[in-house]
Protein backbone atom coordinates (compact mmCIF):
# COMPACT_ATOMS: atom_id res chain seq x y z
CA UNK A 1 0.00 0.00 0.00
CA UNK A 2 1.18 3.44 -0.75
CA UNK A 3 1.36 6.39 1.32
CA UNK A 4 2.03 10.05 0.73
CA UNK A 5 5.26 9.18 2.05
CA UNK A 6 5.81 6.56 -0.95
CA UNK A 7 7.94 9.14 -2.86
CA UNK A 8 10.48 7.88 -0.99
CA UNK A 9 10.79 4.57 -3.34
CA UNK A 10 10.09 6.18 -6.40
CA UNK A 11 6.28 5.69 -6.71
CA UNK A 12 4.11 8.90 -7.34
CA UNK A 13 2.69 10.04 -4.23
CA UNK A 14 -1.00 8.79 -3.62
CA UNK A 15 -3.94 11.48 -4.43
CA UNK A 16 -4.86 13.64 -1.41
CA UNK A 17 -8.92 14.14 -1.83
CA UNK A 18 -10.46 17.15 -1.85
CA UNK A 19 -13.84 17.52 0.84
CA UNK A 20 -16.92 17.02 -0.92
CA UNK A 21 -19.03 19.66 -1.76
CA UNK A 22 -21.74 20.67 0.37
CA UNK A 23 -24.69 18.42 -0.65
CA UNK A 24 -27.11 20.77 0.97
CA UNK A 25 -28.69 24.02 0.20
CA UNK A 26 -26.77 27.08 0.65
CA UNK A 27 -29.08 30.43 2.05
CA UNK A 28 -26.66 33.81 1.74
CA UNK A 29 -27.41 37.01 2.58
CA UNK A 30 -25.25 40.12 0.05
CA UNK A 31 -25.30 43.37 1.16
CA UNK A 32 -26.45 46.19 -1.81
CA UNK A 33 -23.06 46.09 -3.39
CA UNK A 34 -22.62 42.61 -3.96
CA UNK A 35 -20.40 41.01 -0.89
CA UNK A 36 -20.87 38.87 1.91
CA UNK A 37 -22.71 39.57 5.18
CA UNK A 38 -21.94 38.17 8.20
CA UNK A 39 -24.19 37.61 11.88
CA UNK A 40 -27.16 36.98 9.83
CA UNK A 41 -29.82 33.89 11.08
CA UNK A 42 -31.87 31.49 8.80
CA UNK A 43 -35.12 29.64 9.19
CA UNK A 44 -36.94 26.98 6.70
CA UNK A 45 -40.22 26.24 6.77
CA UNK A 46 -41.33 22.48 7.33
CA UNK A 47 -44.68 21.83 9.38
CA UNK A 48 -43.35 25.04 11.42
CA UNK A 49 -40.16 27.60 11.39
CA UNK A 50 -37.34 25.02 11.12
CA UNK A 51 -34.11 26.97 12.68
CA UNK A 52 -31.12 26.43 10.56
CA UNK A 53 -27.98 26.07 13.02
CA UNK A 54 -25.08 28.81 12.79
CA UNK A 55 -25.38 32.36 11.09
CA UNK A 56 -23.70 33.30 7.92
CA UNK A 57 -20.31 34.25 7.93
CA UNK A 58 -18.23 36.51 6.57
CA UNK A 59 -19.08 36.11 2.83
CA UNK A 60 -22.44 35.67 3.58
CA UNK A 61 -23.02 32.00 3.36
CA UNK A 62 -24.81 29.89 5.21
CA UNK A 63 -24.41 26.32 4.74
CA UNK A 64 -27.37 23.93 5.59
CA UNK A 65 -28.28 20.29 6.09
CA UNK A 66 -31.41 20.27 3.66
CA UNK A 67 -31.50 18.61 0.85
CA UNK A 68 -31.80 20.27 -2.54
CA UNK A 69 -34.17 17.13 -3.85
CA UNK A 70 -36.66 19.03 -1.45
CA UNK A 71 -38.30 21.18 -4.12
CA UNK A 72 -40.21 24.43 -3.06
CA UNK A 73 -39.45 25.94 0.59
CA UNK A 74 -40.04 28.97 1.75
CA UNK A 75 -36.85 30.50 3.90
CA UNK A 76 -36.59 33.57 6.19
CA UNK A 77 -33.87 35.39 6.63
CA UNK A 78 -33.41 37.73 10.11
CA UNK A 79 -30.62 40.63 10.56
CA UNK A 80 -30.37 43.67 12.33
CA UNK A 81 -33.59 42.43 14.03
CA UNK A 82 -35.65 42.49 10.85
CA UNK A 83 -36.99 39.46 8.81
CA UNK A 84 -37.94 38.87 5.23
CA UNK A 85 -39.18 35.49 3.91
CA UNK A 86 -38.41 33.62 0.23
CA UNK A 87 -39.78 30.64 -1.56
CA UNK A 88 -37.88 28.83 -3.55
CA UNK A 89 -37.39 25.43 -5.72
CA UNK A 90 -34.28 24.53 -4.24
CA UNK A 91 -34.12 20.99 -6.51
CA UNK A 92 -33.59 23.65 -9.38
CA UNK A 93 -31.81 26.25 -7.76
CA UNK A 94 -30.07 25.25 -4.17
CA UNK A 95 -28.83 28.74 -3.45
CA UNK A 96 -31.14 30.90 -1.47
CA UNK A 97 -29.75 34.69 -1.93
CA UNK A 98 -31.35 37.57 0.45
CA UNK A 99 -29.95 41.24 -0.12
CA UNK A 100 -29.87 44.07 1.99
CA UNK A 101 -30.93 47.64 0.83
CA UNK A 102 -28.13 50.80 1.08
CA UNK A 103 -30.18 53.02 3.58
CA UNK A 104 -29.22 56.73 4.23
CA UNK A 105 -31.53 59.22 6.30
CA UNK A 106 -30.80 62.73 6.41
CA UNK A 107 -30.60 65.70 8.73
CA UNK A 108 -31.69 68.67 7.04
CA UNK A 109 -31.75 72.35 7.88
CA UNK A 110 -35.33 74.61 7.24
CA UNK A 111 -33.50 75.45 3.30
CA UNK A 112 -33.01 72.02 2.67
CA UNK A 113 -29.26 71.63 3.17
CA UNK A 114 -27.64 68.77 4.90
CA UNK A 115 -26.64 69.77 8.14
CA UNK A 116 -22.71 70.37 8.80
CA UNK A 117 -21.36 68.77 11.59
CA UNK A 118 -20.77 71.88 13.23
CA UNK A 119 -24.56 72.72 13.65
CA UNK A 120 -24.96 69.27 15.62
CA UNK A 121 -25.46 65.63 14.71
CA UNK A 122 -28.70 63.77 14.87
CA UNK A 123 -29.25 60.34 16.50
CA UNK A 124 -30.66 57.87 14.01
CA UNK A 125 -33.26 54.75 15.53
CA UNK A 126 -35.07 52.67 13.02
CA UNK A 127 -38.27 50.32 14.31
CA UNK A 128 -37.96 46.57 13.69
CA UNK A 129 -39.81 45.05 17.05
CA UNK A 130 -38.56 47.85 19.44
CA UNK A 131 -36.27 50.93 18.27
CA UNK A 132 -33.37 50.09 17.39
CA UNK A 133 -30.02 52.36 17.04
CA UNK A 134 -28.94 53.45 12.89
CA UNK A 135 -25.86 55.51 14.13
CA UNK A 136 -25.16 59.15 13.96
CA UNK A 137 -25.25 61.73 11.37
CA UNK A 138 -22.14 62.67 9.90
CA UNK A 139 -22.09 65.49 7.63
CA UNK A 140 -26.25 65.27 7.92
CA UNK A 141 -26.51 61.78 6.89
CA UNK A 142 -25.96 58.29 8.27
CA UNK A 143 -26.35 54.69 6.50
CA UNK A 144 -26.58 51.46 7.03
CA UNK A 145 -27.44 48.58 5.37
CA UNK A 146 -31.26 46.66 6.07
CA UNK A 147 -33.74 44.47 4.71
CA UNK A 148 -35.44 45.83 1.77
CA UNK A 149 -38.81 45.83 4.06
CA UNK A 150 -40.72 49.26 5.54
CA UNK A 151 -39.32 50.50 8.60
CA UNK A 152 -40.20 53.84 10.82
CA UNK A 153 -37.31 56.29 11.59
CA UNK A 154 -36.55 58.45 13.86
CA UNK A 155 -34.15 61.26 14.45
CA UNK A 156 -32.77 63.09 17.50
CA UNK A 157 -31.83 66.48 17.22
CA UNK A 158 -31.10 69.50 19.59
CA UNK A 159 -33.34 67.49 22.31
CA UNK A 160 -36.16 66.99 19.88
CA UNK A 161 -37.37 64.14 18.30
CA UNK A 162 -39.46 62.88 14.94
CA UNK A 163 -40.65 60.18 13.45
CA UNK A 164 -41.21 59.21 10.05
CA UNK A 165 -43.30 55.69 9.68
CA UNK A 166 -44.10 53.49 6.70
CA UNK A 167 -40.64 54.32 4.72
CA UNK A 168 -40.00 51.83 1.98
CA UNK A 169 -36.73 50.84 1.62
Amino acid sequence: HRSNASCLSGLPPWPTESPPPPQGVIVKLLVSQGHGLAGASAQYYDAGWQTIPGSTDASGTLVTGIPTTRGNLTFRMTYAHASTDMAQNVTSNPIVTFQTAHVTVELRDSAGNLMPDGEGTGAVQYYAGGWRDFGTTTGGQASKELLPLTYSFSMNYAFARQEKGGQNV
